[in-house]
């Protein structure tokens, strides 16, 4: 059985497509290949994981398949050996004509069949799940879940030279410096200094910062001259950073892409939510995982579908999250 699986979104994306790895070698058998199509820089997720056969990434999505080699190598050899199946998880129609010059036995998602109705406060892989019901057993379905393997965890933690015992913190996410309504899933900096300050007095593990390549500077704010404090900002590749997370006693984070690492490798996440919808986009909770949402609760929230997080004028909805409540919380998760 050879699956053809779509899905060139950002991290959190390509995260919740997971889900459906195991349902398919449930279904299909262990020996079910398992070729994915996913946005450049994001194969070294699936780094060693013996469930993925092949990978495709694509950099430029919207290039229509005659223009695009990669893309037109994909169909071109689709045609010399037809998938069994195509399943394209994309929600718009950017890969509409790919699905249609490539060949293969039966194909789902856009434009073919597919769950196109979208259901208030669903979340995401619920909806993945109605998709992935059109062709597989329901009961089998609803045991996938967003999963990573991480085949050399420990060697990793170790190169960096982090202790036994660390949290993760990941202060940053897309926009978070702007000056404007996309900053605000952001957490206040002076909040991220107060929660720093809290964990460093009253905890004894280690607190490593995240971060991407260009973000440095930001972090070395919160570092000072306490050795427990490490920033690995642009130091990580990404299977690095997914081992780095696997190896933390908990991460906390905002809505960001890393928060969901969490979640599929199992480290218990506190997630920090403002103007975007927990209830669709919250890292997946399982029986094997420990996730926590933590919002203000406010009458105003969410309002990033609706258009109003424009008008905002103070993203009030983090502020309003203190550090008290977050190490209060964190504590209460029992790590």
């Amino acid at each position: 059985m050879r699956v053809l699986v779509l899905r060139a979104g950002l991290l959190g994306d390509t995260l919740f497509a997971t889900s459906i790895f195991e349902p398919l070698r449930e279904t299909y058998g262990r020996a079910c290949e398992i070729h994915l199509v996913l946005r450049k820089g994001l194969a070294a997720l699936f780094r060693g994981d013996p469930r993925i056969s092949r990978i495709l990434e694509i950099q430029y999505r919207k290039i229509p398949v005659p223009l695009h080699g990669r893309k037109l190598r994909l169909v071109g050899q689709s045609w010399l050996r037809p998938y069994d199946l195509v399943v394209n998880l994309e929600t718009g129609p950017l890969f509409n004509d790919l699905m249609y010059t490539l060949r293969a036995h039966r194909k789902i998602g856009r434009p073919w069949e597919s769950a196109l109705d979208d259901r208030p406060g669903e979340h995401a892989i619920e909806r993945l799940r109605r998709i992935y019901e059109l062709f597989l057993p329901s009961e089998t379905v609803r045991r996938g879940a967003p999963s990573l393997i991480v085949p050399e965890g420990r060697r990793v933690v170790q190169e960096f030279g982090l202790p036994e015992r660390y949290f993760v913190l990941n202060p940053t996410n897309s926009h978070f410096q702007r000056n404007d309504y996309r900053s605000y899933r952001a957490w206040p900096e002076d909040h991220w200094h107060r929660l720093i300050h809290l964990l460093t007095t009253r905890r004894t593990e280690a607190l490593v910062l995240i971060g991407g390549a260009g973000e440095e500077g930001y972090l070395s704010r919160f570092l000072g001259n306490d050795a427990r404090l490490i920033s690995l900002a642009g130091r990580t590749h990404l299977d690095q950073l997914v081992a780095v997370i696997a190896g933390a006693r908990a991460m906390i984070s905002t809505d960001t892409g890393p928060s969901h690492v969490a979640a599929a490798v199992n480290t218990p996440v506190l997630v920090i939510f403002g103007p975007s919808d927990y209830h669709r986009t919250a890292p997946f909770s399982t029986p094997e995982n420990h996730v926590r949402v933590l919002t203000a609760d406010l009458e105003c929230s969410p309002c990033s579908l609706t258009g109003a997080i424009r008008d905002c004028p103070w993203n009030r909805c983090m502020h309003e999250v203190t550090p008290e409540r977050v190490l209060e919380e964190m504590e209460s998760m029992g790590v």
